[in-house]
């Protein structure tokens, strides 16, 4: 799970920084790590979708792994709401940044071609960033609590071991 999160943090940083330099290549001119705005901007668009596309699995694996745990082990659902509570709100909210970055990009590609105003594609753009720093806000807080649960379940799964005697400590006890 850990690797799965740094991996999650990783992504989203690496968007933010892409982002930010499309939002300054639109507005400069200049090409960044050698292309044009149109193709870094998709690249970019490509990458977003892997990062948020990779958080929102994030949250459904350990959002099933939560449930598995407590309905295995007969546990009352606290677990689960709190799962819900802390990753619910950010799916949605993901998923309308994955729509919005989408329409960043038609948009681009619209006002490329002259079919709407430029002051339109800038207005998406704007929308879609500050969204962007929104959720990851957001995300960074449901990350928090998906963990701590996740870290609360290792800690009820480890105290269920040390009752039922099936540690190996116990075990090596007995025989002495």
């Amino acid at each position: 799970m850990w690797l799965f999160l740094y991996t999650c943090y990783a992504l989203i940083a690496v968007t933010g920084a892409l982002l930010t330099a499309a939002v300054a290549q639109g507005f400069t001119g200049i090409q960044v790590l050698g292309a044009a705005h149109p193709a870094f901007g998709f690249f970019t668009t490509i990458v977003f979708l892997l990062a948020q596309t990779a958080v929102i699995f994030f949250f459904v694996a350990t959002g099933v792994s939560v449930r598995d745990f407590v309905r295995e082990r007969g546990l009352a659902p606290d677990l689960i709401e709190r799962s819900r509570r802390a990753h619910g709100p950010v799916s949605g909210q993901t998923t309308l940044s994955i729509v919005l970055v989408m329409a960043a990009a038609i948009s681009g590609g619209a006002s490329a071609a002259a079919a709407i105003p430029r002051w339109l594609h800038l207005v998406v753009v704007a929308v879609t960033y500050a969204h962007f720093v929104m959720l990851v806000v957001m995300q960074h807080r449901a990350f928090r609590t998906q963990t701590a649960i996740v870290v609360r379940m290792a800690d009820l799964a480890r105290s269920s071991e040390g009752e039922d005697g099936d540690d190996d400590h116990g075990a090596g006890a007995e025989q002495q």
